[in-house]
């Protein structure tokens, strides 16, 4: 069966990463990824800010150098759940993820287009992301990546 829930986010992390081992001895690491984008409706830049975990059975060297601010590329899929908190309902979207990237900038990155010129660039990574199993890609960001891999 496909599995078509699937997510790939581009952001800034909102904080430092945190790991919890739990009592069966696998890692749940969890970490706030800043979404902005621009409404031309109303002219303004908005952020949201996405909930992100990533569960392990050892540890995730990836995530081990994750710090507040540098910018990560995640895949995975999302998850929504509930749970009862004073008597009320109470409802949790995030991402499960299955690959991050994390991406130490040293110039600042404005836009996706950077992002993507700075993924383009680096062969290593481009071949990384583009053969991997675990990332299914749109088809626009496919075209894009696969342009510059030929």
């Amino acid at each position: 069966m496909n599995d078509y829930n699937e997510a790939i986010i581009i952001g800034r992390a909102t904080d430092n990463i945190t790991s919890v081992k739990q009592p069966d001895g696998v890692i749940r690491y969890s970490f706030v990824v800043a979404l902005n984008y621009y409404s031309y409706k109303t002219t303004k830049a908005y952020s949201e800010f996405i909930p992100v975990c990533f569960w392990k059975p050892e540890p995730f060297k990836e995530l081990a150098s994750l710090n507040k601010g540098d910018t990560v590329f995640v895949n995975g899929r999302i998850s929504i759940r509930s749970y009862e908190k004073n008597n009320q309902k109470k409802w949790m979207t995030e991402i499960i993820g299955r690959y991050v990237r994390v991406f130490k900038l040293k110039k600042e990155a404005r836009d996706i287009n950077d992002l993507l010129d700075l993924i383009k660039s680096n062969k290593s990574l481009l071949d990384e992301i583009t053969a991997s199993d675990h990332i299914q890609l749109s088809d626009d960001l496919s075209a894009e990546l696969d342009q510059s891999a030929t």
